[in-house]
This record gives structure tokens, sequence and C-alpha cells, in this order.
């Protein structure tokens, strides 16, 4: 294989649908989604693609009031906090990793 050419991904059939999604080494699963289109996140949480314009893409997230919803980089400084707070307390602090950087094995 030359360096113009790439492995194929891993692929995954789903049991439902039938659709094909491609499987990431580390475990994530990627999926094509179109304005309009819905994925779910186990029962409860439905994440919709809204808008995609200039390379960046609106999602509506609909999630009972008790699950937070937060993005990446708001969850770490959330993260730090309690991190903070249990240190203060003699506690455990949380993992401050993803679970994507979980996934992967990265260091915390």
């Amino acid at each position: 294989m030359n360096h113009h050419t790439q492995k194929p991904r891993p692929r995954r059939r789903d049991a439902i649908t039938g659709e094909n999604t491609e499987v990431h080494m580390a475990g994530m699963l990627v999926l094509s989604r179109k304005i309009g289109d819905s994925i779910m996140v186990g029962d409860d949480v439905e994440i919709t693609v809204l808008e995609i314009r200039s390379g960046q893409v609106k999602l509506g997230i609909l999630a009972p009031r008790g699950v937070p919803v937060h993005r990446l980089e708001i969850w770490r400084r959330i993260i730090t906090e309690r991190q903070s707070e249990a240190r203060s307390r003699g506690a455990a602090p949380p993992d401050p990793r993803s679970p994507h950087e979980r996934d992967r094995g990265e260091a915390a």
C-alpha cells in the first residue's frame, strides 16, 4: 500500500436500520447525518442536526432535566472545580479526562 492509499476504516452494520457506520479504533462510533436527522443516546437523549454552515454544526439536544449537557470545554471547567472541592475535603478527585480520552488510554 502506498502512502496515498488509506486503509478502509472498520464498519459496523446497525442491527435495526441496516445502516453502515464507521468505527474508529478507540471505539468511537462515527455517524453521517444530514440537517434534520437525529441520533439517540440511550432511551432519553435525542441529538438533532439543526444547521451546517461555514464549518460549524448546530445541534439540538433533547434530554431530561436531570441529565447535564455541556460543551466539552465547560465540562472541563466543572470537573476542575470539582477536583478542587474534593481535594479540600480530602476526597478522591473526579477523573478529568473525557470518555473518549479514557477509552484511548490518555494520561490524566
